[in-house]
This record gives C-alpha cells, sequence and structure tokens, in this order.
C-alpha cells in the first residue's frame, strides 16, 4: 500500500464583503457569474490568510491543470483541525513541512477532517494522522469506498476494464496506454489510511472550541462528501 512511510511519498479595488477580507488591497474578481473575494491573492507556501472567525486558509500545490488545492484549517480548542491535505506526492508534503515551520509553527494539529475520498482531498490524511498522532475524520461511505478501492487495487489492469473502453469506442493505442498504466492509480495516490477512524454523520455538531461546525453530508460528487457549516460566522467549507 502507498505510503508504508514518509519516504515513500513520491515525487512528482475594495472587498464586495468586508467580513470575509483582511483589508482593501485585496481586489476582487469574477468569473462565470462567481465572485473571488480574494482576487489572484493565496497564501504562500508556509503561509496561512485568516479567512473569517475560526478559520484560515492554506494552499498546497498539486501537478495538473487544477495546480493547488485549498486547505482549510479550524480553530479546535488549543490547536487547529486540517480539512483536506492534497495528494501524497513530495511537493504536498513539503507544502504541509513549510506550514509546520510556518504558519503552524506553534500551533497543534488536533485532528484530520477529510470532506471526502478523492486523492487530491484525502491524499496525506494518513500520512498526516500518522506524523501528528491524530484521528482521520470522515463519513463511513468515503470511508469505506475508499478501502473498497484500494483493496481491488492492482498492477494489471482488469480485462473487463479494457473490454468497456473498448466498446466505449476507445482505439487500441489508447486500450494499450490502459493496459501499461495497471488498476492502482488511487492506491498510488494516498498514503495508507488509518485502521481506525471516528465517523462523522449529517447534521452532526463538531465543537471545537469556540465554534461550532454542522455536518452537512450530500451525493453526486462522491457517496457522502461532507461540508462543514458554521452558521454562527455564515461559513459553508
Amino acid at each position: 500500500m502507498a505510503g508504508a512511510d514518509e519516504d515513500n511519498i513520491p515525487a512528482a479595488s475594495g472587498s464586495p464583503d468586508a467580513s470575509l477580507t483582511q483589508d482593501d488591497s485585496f481586489t476582487a474578481t469574477s468569473h462565470a457569474g462567481l465572485t473571488y473575494p480574494w482576487g489572484e491573492a493565496a497564501p504562500g507556501v508556509g503561509e496561512t490568510i485568516r479567512i473569517a472567525n475560526g478559520i484560515s486558509w492554506a494552499r498546497i500545490p498539486m501537478p495538473g491543470s487544477l495546480g493547488h488545492i485549498n486547505s482549510w484549517l479550524l480553530d479546535d480548542h488549543d490547536g487547529v483541525a486540517v480539512v483536506d491535505t492534497g495528494i501524497c506526492l513530495t511537493m504536498c508534503s513539503d507544502a504541509w513541512k513549510a506550514l509546520y515551520t510556518g504558519a503552524l509553527k506553534d500551533k497543534r494539529i488536533t485532528r484530520v477532517i477529510g470532506t471526502h475520498l478523492h486523492p487530491d482531498h484525502i491524499g496525506l490524511a494518513g500520512w498526516i494522522a500518522k506524523k501528528q498522532d491524530v484521528k482521520l475524520w470522515m463519513t463511513r461511505g468515503e470511508m469505506l469506498t475508499a478501502r473498497a478501492i484500494v483493496a481491488d487495487s492492482s498492477d494489471t489492469t482488469p480485462d473487463e476494464v479494457l473490454t468497456q473502453s473498448r466498446a466505449a469506442g476507445w482505439n487500441e493505442a489508447a486500450i494499450d496506454a490502459q493496459r501499461a498504466r495497471g488498476w492502482n492509480m488511487f492506491q498510488r495516490m494516498i498514503f495508507a489510511l488509518p485502521r481506525s477512524y471516528v465517523r462523522i454523520e449529517d447534521g452532526e455538531r463538531l465543537d471545537m472550541g469556540a465554534h461550532q461546525w454542522r455536518v452537512v453530508v450530500g451525493s453526486g460528487h462522491s457517496p457522502e462528501h461532507a461540508c462543514l457549516w458554521n452558521e454562527k460566522e455564515g461559513v459553508l467549507v
């Protein structure tokens, strides 16, 4: 399984809402009907930006067209809870190491919360949980599905997968490439998940000191995706 230890991580004008920005140096931008209060501003490596009471924003770089994953740091009693982590790659773990010696230098990690099973969100959840000696919190549907995908991993692409791709119109060059990739991409992108976890459920309240977050579960993007709603601050993660 990927990531038996750390060495197994592979290389590869003014605000529209003054309550959600630090100052007027952040210039809002719009795209496809959405407004981005910080515009092009973003936290650098080892940095966080405070976006509301009880929550800070970190950006973890990733390869590919997206280029990054947003991680959220929720005030949790005398420390911070990490929400989503990035893929199990050196560039992502290096970003977390920079946070540990930077913005999080004097803060304790209290727990890791995975919103859903996709590798860009839980790829380093097991690594952080292991290194910080904390629990991973997820919904049961997401955890069990992730475990099922890992259990189904194989160095050899199953014949039925190739048959399905061929029936879908793939040419033989694409089929050969799929065969060469094997059937373990998901496993390669996540650090080994812990044997135990803390289950979260729809409607559950997570008490984090002065802040309470309500679990709001949806589906479609993934089986049992968890959002976190802070009604007092008007923030949905």
